[in-house]
C-alpha cells in the first residue's frame, strides 16, 4: 500500500536575522510527510543490533550451579506468619537467599556476581547480628534496602516491594525544530548549543538523546521536545529546571514537568476492537496464555482472533497502554496471525539449565521456555531466535505505549521495532524485561521472593531496565487522540 501524505507542516525556515544572525543560514530539515516519518522509523529499525557474543559471555561467565535443593525453596506456611524469628533463623534465610541468587537468579552475573553480592551479604549479616530477634517485616525491609543498591529489576520482588529503580521522565512544553544535532527554538529562532540541569551540573544531556520527535495531541504538527530521564532517590523532590544555552550565548531556564502515568482503570477488562473514524483500534490490558496448562485464557484467544480479522486492513492501531504483561509468547503469535510472518525479537534470551523436573513442576515454565533452546555454556542455554531482520509489511501499524506498558507488552513493542511500516507512539515503556518471574520461599521467615531464572539481553541503546523502549513519536498528552488526529489529517488530504 502506498503511504499518502498525512500532514503538511508549517515551514520553519525562519529568518529572524536580528536574533540569530548567520546561524539561520543552516537549513532546518523536518519530516513533512508520513513517508518521511516512516523513513526515520525504518532507519531506526535497521540500526538496532542484538548484543554480541562477547556481551553474552560478560553476563554469564562465572556462574556457579545451584548449591541447594530446589525443594528447600518450596512454600511451607508457618502457623504464625507475623511472629518474630530468632537471629539464627534470619541468618539461615539470608544464606539460602544468597545461594539462590548465585545459582538461580538470571541477572546475578549481569549485576556483578560474587564481587558485588558477597559484600552485600556481609552487610546484611552484620545488621542481623545486632538483634536477638527479627520480625519478618523488618527482615524484608533489610533485604530490600541492601539489595536495591545493586539490583534494578522490575520483576524482582522482596515481599511486596519491587527492586525496580525509580526513573522519572520530565518534559518541557517548548517546541523546537530541526535535525542532525541542530535544534532551533520555535519562538526565538535561536539554535540550541547546550542543555544543562542546574541542580545536577555534572549530568550530561546529549542533544540528540534529549530532543524527541513529538506530535501534539491534535495530531496535526510535528516538532521536537526535550525529554529528560533521571534516576530519582526516594528522598529527592523537585522542582527541576532545564537550562537552555543558545549559540549566541543567551540562555533560558525553563521548568520541567514530571510525567505522571495515567490511571489504568480495569486491568481485567477483555481485549476490545473498535472502529474509530473507520480505523480499527485493538486494546489489550493483559497477555494471557491461549492454550494454558490448566484453563485456556479466553481473552487471549479473542485477542488472537482480532489479528486474523485485521490481517487485510490497510491501517490499524494497537493500544498497549496500561498493559501489565503476562504470557510472553502471545505477542509473537498475534503478529504471526496478523502478517503470516515470524517477527524477529531484538534480544538474546538466556536461561539457567540444570534445574530438574521437580523445580519446573513447582514453579512453572516461563514463557520463553517454549522456544527452542540451545546450549550456551555449562550453566545456560540460549533461545534459538529467528534471523535478525526487519520484516516487510504493507500494513501501517501504529502501536501505542506508555510508562505502564510492561513485561510481555514490551516484548510486543520490541517486535514492532522489527517491522517496516510501524510507528510506535506515546511515551517510554516501563522497562520490565531484564528477567522473568518465579517465586521462591524463605521458610523460616515465611518470606516470598520473586526473581527470574532467565535473562533478556538487549543492546543498551535499544532498551534499558527501568527506562524501557522509546517511542518513534513522543506524545505528552493522549496517544490515541494524537494517532487518530494524525490519520484524520492524512485522510482529509487524500
Amino acid at each position: 500500500m502506498k503511504i499518502i501524505v498525512y500532514c503538511i507542516l508549517v515551514l520553519f525556515y525562519l529568518t529572524l536575522a536580528a536574533c540569530s544572525g548567520a546561524q539561520n543560514q543552516v537549513e532546518i530539515m523536518m519530516p513533512e510527510t508520513l513517508d518521511d516519518v516512516l523513513a526515520i522509523a525504518l532507519t531506526r529499525r535497521e540500526s538496532i543490533a542484538r548484543p554480541t557474543y562477547d556481551r553474552l559471555v560478560q553476563v554469564t561467565e562465572g556462574r556457579t550451579a545451584l548449591m541447594i535443593d530446589p525443594f528447600e525453596l518450596r512454600r511451607c506456611l508457618r502457623h504464625h506468619v507475623g511472629e518474630e524469628i530468632s537471629a539464627n533463623d534470619a541468618l539461615h534465610d539470608t544464606y539460602i537467599l544468597f545461594k539462590a541468587l548465585a545459582g538461580a537468579y538470571g541477572a546475578y552475573i549481569y549485576f556483578g556476581g560474587d564481587e558485588v553480592f558477597l559484600p552485600v551479604k556481609s552487610e546484611i549479616i552484620d545488621v542481623i547480628n545486632t538483634r536477638k530477634t527479627w520480625t519478618p517485616q523488618a527482615l524484608t525491609e533489610l533485604f530490600h534496602a541492601k539489595l536495591s543498591q545493586v539490583i534494578s529489576d522490575g520483576h524482582f520482588y522482596i515481599g511486596d516491594m519491587s527492586l525496580q529503580a525509580n526513573y522519572q521522565f520530565f518534559t518541557y512544553s517548548g517546541r523546537f525544530y530541526g535535525s542532525g544535532n541542530r535544534f532551533m527554538c520555535g519562538v526565538s529562532g535561536l539554535y540550541v548549543r547546550e542543555l544543562l540541569l542546574p541542580c545536577l551540573p555534572d549530568f550530561i544531556l546529549e542533544l540528540n538523546d534529549t530532543f524527541r520527535l513529538s506530535i501534539c495531541e491534535s495530531g496535526n504538527g510535528l516538532f521536537y521536545t526535550p525529554v529528560v530521564v533521571l534516576r530519582i532517590n526516594a528522598e529527592e523532590v523537585g522542582p527541576y529546571e532545564l537550562k537552555i544555552i543558545y549559540d549566541d550565548g543567551t540562555t533560558d531556564v525553563v521548568p520541567l514537568r514530571a510525567l505522571v502515568p495515567e490511571c489504568c482503570g480495569n486491568l481485567d477488562a477483555p481485549p476490545s476492537l473498535n472502529f474509530i473514524d473507520c480505523v480499527p483500534v485493538v486494546s489489550v490490558r493483559w497477555m494471557g496464555n491461549p492454550v494454558g496448562i490448566h484453563t485456556p485464557n479466553v481473552h487471549a484467544r479473542l485477542f488472537l482472533e482480532y489479528a486474523y480479522e485485521l490481517s487485510k486492513e490497510p491501517v490499524l492501531i494497537l493500544d498497549l497502554r496500561c498493559n501489565m504483561g503476562g504470557y510472553g509468547n502471545l505477542p509473537e503469535k498475534w503478529f504471526y496471525n496478523l502478517t503470516g510472518e515470524i517477527i524477529s525479537p531484538n534480544r538474546h534470551y538466556l536461561r539457567l539449565t540444570g534445574f530438574d523436573s521437580h523445580w519446573e513442576l513447582l514453579y512453572g515454565l516461563d514463557s520463553f521456555m517454549h522456544e527452542a533452546m540451545l546450549p550456551f555454556d555449562d550453566n545456560h542455554s540460549i533461545a534459538d531466535t529467528s534471523p535478525d531482520i526487519v520484516t516487510s509489511s504493507n500494513q501501517l501499524i501504529i502501536v501505542l505505549i506508555d510508562r505502564r506498558t510492561v513485561s510481555a507488552a514490551e516484548i510486543m513493542t520490541d517486535l514492532a521495532f522489527s517491522m517496516e511500516n510501524t510507528l510506535v507512539i506515546g511515551q517510554n515503556t516501563g522497562g520490565f524485561l531484564l528477567s522473568n518471574v518465579h517465586r521462591i520461599h524463605l521458610r523460616r521467615s515465611n518470606m516470598n521472593i520473586h526473581m527470574g531464572f532467565g535473562l533478556s539481553v538487549f543492546h543498551e541503546d535499544h532498551f534499558q531496565e527501568g527506562i524501557g523502549f522509546a517511542p518513534d513519536i513522543w506524545v505528552t498528552g493522549d496517544a490515541l487522540t494524537a494517532a487518530l488526529g494524525m490519520l484524520r489529517t492524512h485522510f482529509s488530504e487524500e
